[in-house]
């Protein structure tokens, strides 16, 4: 076992009164580079500079709303690496010696840290799928903007408190053959937000893997899950609720060729937990599926006592290729509620029950189909089909590229239907880019922060799980009325995280 590296020099250099910015390079030994990012303190700056590291970080340092601790890139064009390939993550160094030290490359387990411009690859336990590249271990106020996270077990996991993930990119996670699933995204409780990142390709299980209070997932290009996109699970890991909500708004989803060909997305109670309400929300996304019979949204809702309320909300979404949009396992009870409007469903797309103003048709009219652009052309059936209704939960898309996914731009109004407004045009805004003006088309978001969660924690700290799932195969619709959740919608507007600091 590689020994775990412990020092004081690098600390006593910290002994100060006023932030510092605190340089690491890789020319610099491990055990000081590892005490000076450990030891950064309130308004602190860890500049990082390109290369590769290979130790374990564990990040407990408490920095406030006026002073984050920031760790960024020296230079964002070359990230810096943290590449543990080769071995499993708790025989790497580290100072933290913990039952969970294998967790993770990075663990955070203190407050409003900033973590901008670094690389996670190779984190592993080699077998179980449980270790990742950074886990949240309650923690508060993280913000994650412009990190790659690839071929780790899990990108990202964990559970932790407002935590914001910007320009971001999930690209290969998952670990083939684990005992658990692992994911691009797994994420254990609390709350988070995110957006303008390009999450593909999750080589285990699904792209998301939520198990969170309450998450935003808004403006991102998600692709190509080995086994179905995402979920809503019960909560493994403080702080936890029995009301979970999930918001998908302005995403383009590819659906690729899962091996679960019967949903995108599912509520599934896999913990066996009492009393649990879910609430899906899909607004203005545009979903490619693949012509096999997958539904949209999988309720799995048999135990009325164990699932007391599932609910779907569905409206402007374009559905290219999705045999379905509701799929019910117990359509007989009454613990389940679809409803939606102004989607547009490819010919032949099954149980649209409860969805209103529906526009079918056999081509969505897109700039280029085949080639990826998504954008509707002139003439579109998407063009100003949209629910005017919900102009407000719209007000950004992610840019119309693959190839260069990390971007957003205004929307220049919400008319159509669909991730994307005919009308827009112009560059995209990269995580570095100064936010431009919206134009008198538009107006800067003034969204409210979805949080509001307690902040229990679990004694163990591990929030490990066996990762069950499957869910069964039969088909129904709900009852009506998606204007009743109207205001729910428009209490959902998220913001990033307040204070994080421009370096």
């Amino acid at each position: 076992m590689k020994p775990i590296l412990t020092t004081l020099a690098g600390l006593a250099a910290l002994s100060v009164a006023e932030a510092a910015v605190i340089d690491i390079s890789p020319q610099t030994d491990a055990a000081t580079n590892l005490a000076l990012i450990e030891a950064a303190e309130p308004g602190d700056e860890v500049v990082v500079a390109p290369g590769t590291y290979s130790f374990r970080l564990y990040l407990e340092g408490a920095g406030t709303e006026a002073e984050p601790i920031v760790i960024r890139a020296a230079d964002p064009a070359n990230r810096p690496v943290w590449d543990l390939t080769g071995d499993v993550i708790e025989d790497w160094p580290g100072s933290y010696g913990g039952g969970d030290n294998g967790r993770a490359i990075w663990q955070v387990t203190g407050s409003w840290y900033v973590i901008e411009g670094i690389e996670f690859r190779g984190g592993t336990d080699g077998g179980t799928g449980d270790g990742g590249g950074l886990r949240m271990k309650f923690s508060d106020h993280l913000t994650l903007r412009d990190c790659l996270f690839v071929n780790n077990d899990n990108g990202l996991q964990g559970a932790g408190t407002d935590t914001v993930v910007e320009f971001c990119e999930f690209d290969r996670n998952g670990l083939p053959g684990s005992v658990d699933g692992s994911h691009n995204l797994y994420i254990q409780g609390g709350d988070l937000t995110v957006r303008y990142s390009y999450i593909h390709d999750a080589q285990r299980s699904q792209n998301m893997h939520i198990r969170a209070n309450r998450a935003v997932f808004e403006y991102n290009w998600i692709a190509r899950a080995t086994s179905y996109m995402g979920d809503m699970m019960p909560c493994t890991m403080d702080p936890c609720g029995l009301d979970q909500s999930l918001v998908l708004r302005g995403n383009v989803i590819v659906r690729g060729t899962p091996t679960n060909d019967g949903q995108v997305f599912v509520m599934h109670n896999d913990q066996g937990d009492a009393g649990m309400n879910y609430e899906l929300t899909l607004v203005n996304n545009t979903v490619i599926g693949n012509g096999d019979g997958a539904s949209l949204v999988h309720f799995s809702n048999e135990d009325p006592v164990l699932n007391v309320q599932q609910t779907a909300i569905v409206s402007n979404n374009v559905l290219v290729d999705v045999a379905s949009v509701f799929r019910t396992d117990d359509p007989g009870l009454s613990n389940w509620t679809a409803s939606g409007s102004n989607n547009w469903l490819s010919d032949g797309t099954n149980d649209t029950n409860g969805l209103a103003g529906s526009v079918f048709g056999a081509d969505p009219g897109f700039v280029n189909l085949g080639g990826g652009n998504y954008v509707p052309a002139a003439g579109s059936p998407l063009v100003g089909g949209a629910d005017q209704t919900l102009v407000d939960l719209v007000d950004r898309e992610v840019y119309p590229d693959e190839n260069d996914p990390l971007q957003w731009r205004w929307r220049l109004s919400a008319a159509d239907i669909g991730a994307f407004e005919s009308t827009t045009a112009g560059a995209g805004v990269g995580p570095y880019d100064a936010i431009p003006d919206p134009g008198t088309t538009q107006t800067e978001d003034t969204d409210t922060d979805p949080s509001g969660s307690t902040d229990d924690t679990d004694s163990s700290g591990t929030g490990t799980e066996t990762d069950s799932g499957g869910c069964g195969c039969s088909s129904s619709s709900g009852p009506g009325g998606w204007w009743l959740f109207f205001p729910i919608l428009l209490a959902w507007r998220v913001s990033a995280a307040p204070g994080v600091r421009a370096v």
